[in-house]
């Protein structure tokens, strides 16, 4: 039996076998397998390494045959922009800082020239002391208190000066004094309440009705000089021994307290000046009761009632 014999097939005149089949259509996967082979060992010969692509066209990664990686270089560009940063830092904190030393050096300077802390200038001395001013302090005005004739309360100003008018159509003088809200129409006052009803009695018979009732101020404190607050002492002195006397004034006494009035002093004190000044340029020609009711003037502008 002979080995490897061909068949032979005729169709239409034509003849095919097998063996010519095979040398004209080799099988596919065999020679698709050689030709991968080769490309891939031409590429490794040519390159070296393989390169993975990413989506957007840049290199991922590289691979050499050591299997090591080789790390991205960091562009010479970001280097100079990062010391330049740092460069700039460095100098705006030198520069903060000098600028910081000379405002402080300022400042100093600034705080020697004030006064009391208070940012006012100090000023200069002169020779003679002549622009010199007094100094103020705070002081204690002590509360005054008495007996006083009350011709009526009233809820306001307007109807108090209205019922006022029937005190000066009979000739007796009067003062109105604003308290609390109140409106307070007195007449007369004195140091007992013994005292303050003979005043009483001498307007009763002008057939107006009047009320003896206790009258106090409070204490308070004032901003006056130490020429002012004497000032101010000596004339309570000199008012409370008025009221005792029932309007006998000591018109020495009162005339040396006017002489030592210091002149620029506050509006009240200035005020009480020519209160007292008017008793006592008038006293001869005034009554107790007169005197009295100047008194009771000189009271409310001293207690700072209106």
């Amino acid at each position: 039996m002979e080995k490897h014999k061909s068949i032979t097939i005729r169709m239409k005149d034509k003849k095919d076998s097998a063996t010519s089949r095979k040398a004209e259509h080799p099988p596919v996967h065999t020679t698709t397998y050689k030709q991968q082979a080769a490309a891939l060992e031409k590429e490794v010969e040519h390159k070296g390494f393989s390169v993975l692509e990413q989506e957007d066209g840049w290199k991922a990664e590289e691979w050499s045959p050591g299997g090591s990686k080789r790390r991205k270089a960091v562009p010479r560009i970001y280097k100079v922009f990062v010391f330049a940063a740092i460069a700039a830092l460095m100098i705006g904190l030198a520069l903060g800082f000098i600028m910081l030393r000379m405002f402080a050096g300022m400042d100093e300077n600034g705080n020697d020239s004030t006064a009391n802390g208070n940012n006012q200038p100090v000023d200069a001395p002169t020779a003679d002391g002549a622009d010199e001013q007094p100094k103020q302090a705070d002081f204690s005005v002590e509360g005054m208190n008495a007996y006083v004739v009350q011709g009526g309360v009233f809820s306001s100003q307007a109807k108090a000066e209205e019922w006022q008018k029937n005190f000066s159509d009979s000739g007796l003088p009067s003062v109105v004094w604003e308290h609390e809200g109140q409106f307070y129409l007195f007449a007369g006052l004195g140091d007992t309440e013994a005292g303050a009803k003979k005043t009483a009695e001498l307007i009763a018979g002008k057939q107006l009705d009047t009320y003896v009732k206790a009258w106090q101020t409070e204490g308070q404190t004032k901003d006056l000089s130490d020429e002012e607050a004497n000032w101010l002492q000596g004339f309570q002195a000199l008012w409370d021994s008025s009221v005792s006397s029932q309007g006998d004034l000591a018109k020495d006494q009162w005339k040396e307290w006017l002489d030592a009035y210091p002149d620029g002093s506050q509006e009240m004190l200035t005020e009480l000046h020519g209160q007292a000044g008017e008793l006592l340029d008038n006293i001869g020609d005034m009554k107790p009761i007169d005197v009295q009711v100047q008194l009771l003037k000189m009271w409310k502008t001293v207690s700072g009632s209106k």
